[in-house]
Order: structure tokens, then C-alpha cells, then sequence
């Protein structure tokens, strides 16, 4: 009786131990607008991430498997690179997550290293895209094509933008921006020409800039330019 009495005490205090931890870890957070998952949530994701559907595979296990597929790991996955690999990966497996393991967008945002909910939604709309153009079916009915398929597919939309992207930025007339007088060539006419009246032999810098209103560094350059073409000493 006094061994179950301890106990009782003991797991009481232990409960207010946690109880007292929690709300000064609610005031805090209220304090500086942190936002954390409860714990109702936590297992919802480990549930999600750990539920296997009919073929036996869970959503962590495929998302391993895709990574490993396209030579990339977990962790890279869910860090913020925005590498070409690690987009198409990222596409394929927020889509397959979304219509084969029927997680939430929610939580896949946060399976998949944090995303916020828009970004997951983007990533599966594009899946959708993809294959509404390139395979002829949209949705769930994408899951009877192959795994082989259906990431070609993505595959090929993304080597698209890229060539077209690349095409875009090489088609810019670059050479005739080169061309183009720049705004300095102007005054730089007129320095040139009052460096040579005023006279730089054993003039300091600081003051040639100072008596024409630029900067040491520029008066310098100038200088270097005159005296590499011999019309001062």
C-alpha cells in the first residue's frame, strides 16, 4: 500500500513536471510566434510516412527508393537545393505520394523537409501537366502507366524548359548591348583631354582627382591610358 502510494505520488509529480514544461514552452512560443506541430500531428506524419498500401511499400520507403533511382539521397530530397535532378525527383515524388499513399498536401510538405503547402501543390500540378500532355491521362489515372513512364515524362518537360530557356537567354543581343557607347565614354573624352592641359608630371592623384571632381581610382586609370599612348610623360 505505501509502495503504490509512492508511486502514485510520483507519477503525479512527473505529470506536473510535464504539464509546467509544456506551458512555458506555449508561453514561449506565443512569445516569439513560433508554431509547432502537436503531437496529434506528429503521428498523423509518422503514420503517413510509415502506412503501407497495397503493393507493401510505404511513402518513406518509396521516396527512398525514387531517390536512390535518380542517384540522389533523402537528404538531399528534402534539403533547398533547386539542382534539375533533385526538381524532377521532387515532382515525381510529391505526386506519387499525393495519389498512391493518399497523403495530405500538408503533410507531404512537411515529409518532404518543410515544404509549405503551396509549393507541394505546384509540384503535383505539374505532375498533372505532364502527363496530361505528354502521356494523354491526368490524375490517379497516370498510376496505371509505369514508374519507367511516367518519370520520362517529367524528365523530358524539364529538358524542354531548359533547351528553351538556354535558347531564349543565347537568342539576347548581347553583342549589340557590348556596342553601345557607354555613359562614362562622354566625360571620359573631357578628363582625357584636362589631364593633358593641366599637366600629370609628378602630380599627385589625390589632387588631380580633386581638381577634376572624380575619383582617385578613375584619375589613375586615365592616367595609365595617357601615358601607355605617349601623349603624356
Amino acid at each position: 500500500m505505501h509502495q503504490r502510494l509512492k508511486d502514485m505520488r510520483a507519477a503525479a509529480a512527473a505529470e506536473e513536471k510535464i504539464r509546467r514544461a509544456l506551458a512555458a514552452r506555449a508561453a514561449l512560443d506565443a512569445a516569439t510566434g513560433r508554431k509547432r506541430r502537436s503531437a496529434t500531428t506528429i503521428r498523423l506524419d509518422q503514420r503517413h510516412a510509415t502506412e503501407k498500401n497495397p503493393d507493401g511499400e510505404s511513402f518513406s520507403g518509396a521516396m527512398a527508393r525514387i531517390a536512390e533511382e535518380h542517384g540522389l539521397t533523402v537528404k538531399s530530397i528534402r534539403g533547398r537545393s533547386r539542382q534539375y535532378a533533385i526538381m524532377v525527383a521532387r515532382v515525381e515524388i510529391a505526386w506519387l505520394g499525393f495519389y498512391r499513399f493518399g497523403v495530405p498536401t500538408t503533410a507531404l510538405g512537411r515529409l518532404m523537409g518543410g515544404r509549405d503547402h503551396s509549393t507541394i501543390v505546384n509540384a503535383k500540378n505539374t505532375g498533372d501537366m505532364v502527363f496530361r500532355h505528354r502521356l494523354g491521362v491526368e490524375g490517379a489515372a497516370a498510376l496505371a502507366r509505369s514508374d519507367e513512364e511516367r518519370r520520362d515524362a517529367i524528365i523530358a518537360y524539364y529538358q524542354e524548359i531548359t533547351e528553351q530557356s538556354r535558347a531564349r537567354y543565347q537568342a539576347r543581343p548581347t553583342a549589340q548591348r557590348r556596342q553601345r557607347p557607354s555613359a562614362w565614354e562622354a566625360p571620359r573624352a573631357e578628363l582625357r583631354r584636362q589631364l593633358a592641359l593641366l599637366g600629370i608630371e609628378g602630380a599627385p592623384i589625390r589632387e588631380l582627382a580633386k581638381a577634376l571632381g572624380v575619383s582617385a581610382t578613375k584619375t589613375r586609370a586615365l592616367v595609365a591610358e595617357l601615358r601607355a599612348e605617349g601623349t603624356v610623360s
